[in-house]
């Protein structure tokens, strides 16, 4: 269910980027340049080398400071302390990925495990999937499973299906709390026939 083909930087990349183009009047300009950001801080995590992080804490810290300068006054009023105020953010930022398991997913490429995998395989996505996109995630997977010479898998895309397998308008998180508290017409139906076709 919502499985990844790709290594999970990759993964946060799109996610965000999906989720911040759903939102009310994106700024398209502002995604495409937070999102090579992102990225980079996502390989200084990984690599663990204390020179870079600290190359890279310098100059994004120095974007901060500039993003707040181009700030109305109105808002810049509330930040008292600039430089306190910009290397806290991002500290708080590159903790959340630094934590052991964060670190890891960052890092793992599903496909060698994949390529092992030689049992029958059910690969379900839902067409709103904001978090793991089927169009990132289906082709790598599949490409995997058929490297290692699995012929037996079947790929279902679920429309209007959430990452949640909800029944969904956009497919945004923000969205999870008022939907129904239940999987989309049919999944539970095809992922049961499924397993009653490989098991007797």
């Amino acid at each position: 269910m919502a499985g990844t083909g790709v290594n999970g930087s990759e993964i946060i990349i799109e996610q965000s980027r999906a989720i911040m183009m759903a939102m009310p009047n994106p700024d398209t300009l502002k995604i495409k340049k937070e999102l090579p950001i992102l990225a980079e801080m996502h390989q200084v995590i990984v690599a663990e080398d204390s020179t870079a992080i600290a190359a890279y804490k310098k100059k994004t810290v120095a974007k901060i400071l500039s993003d707040i300068e181009a700030l109305p006054e109105e808002q810049k009023k509330f930040i008292t302390n600039k430089e306190v105020y910009a290397s806290s953010a991002l500290n708080r930022q590159m903790a959340q990925f630094s934590v052991p398991w964060m670190k890891f997913f960052l890092g793992y490429d599903p496909a060698p495990t994949l390529e092992k995998v030689t049992c029958p395989v059910l690969l379900l996505f839902g067409e709103l999937d904001l978090q793991v996109l089927p169009s990132q995630n289906q082709d790598p997977m599949v490409n995997a499973l058929k490297k290692g010479g699995n012929k037996d898998y079947e790929v279902k895309i679920f429309p209007k299906a959430n990452h949640l397998f909800q029944e969904a308008e956009t497919g945004s998180p923000q969205e999870y709390g008022k939907l129904k508290k239940e999987f989309v017409p049919d999944f539970l139906e095809y992922t049961s026939d499924w397993i009653k076709t490989k098991v007797n």
